[in-house]
């Protein structure tokens, strides 16, 4: 199971299961995805978060590969 308390990162062309967390590992690219999230939010002024509790949409809509 995933925790809200927690950083996923997954290669969904890889892992399409997602079993894999990368996050521990590319702790480089949790801080630029986290960065680009953070001032895209504040863009829209935060009223549309498009983090949910298990996906991140931002990923795809970047187009960031891992």
């Amino acid at each position: 199971l995933l925790s809200k308390d927690s950083t996923y990162l997954f290669d969904l062309e890889r892992d399409a299961t997602e079993s894999q967390n990368l996050a521990p590992t590319r702790s480089d690219l949790v801080a630029d995805l986290t960065e680009k999230l953070s001032a895209w939010e504040q863009e829209i002024d935060g009223n549309y978060r498009m983090i949910t509790d298990n996906h991140c949409f931002f990923c795809n809509i970047i187009g960031m590969k891992v």
